[in-house]
């Protein structure tokens, strides 16, 4: 598989606003999945392909490689995923 998906809870930020902030839905990929740390967009969002608000619950969608998450981030930008 080539994803991960996380079932983002309400009152959790999906990505942290400084590297200390590690209760999001990011610290908890990483948390399970270190590897995507150099996918993507790195830094304080590794591997994600899109955000929820904070108060908004669902599924997060993560990129397990760098060629995963560009083709899956480019028919994001298409809306061809639904």
């Amino acid at each position: 598989s080539t994803l991960l998906v996380l079932n983002k809870i309400s009152g959790i930020p999906s990505i942290p606003h400084s590297s200390e902030e590690t209760e999001t839905a990011v610290g908890s990929a990483l948390a399970y999945l270190p590897s995507i740390s150099d996918i993507g967009r790195q830094g304080l969002e590794p591997g994600i392909l899109h955000r929820l608000d904070n108060e908004t619950s669902g599924a997060l969608v993560f990129a397990k490689t760098e060629e995963a998450f560009q083709s899956y981030l480019k028919l994001w930008k298409t809306k061809q995923l639904q």
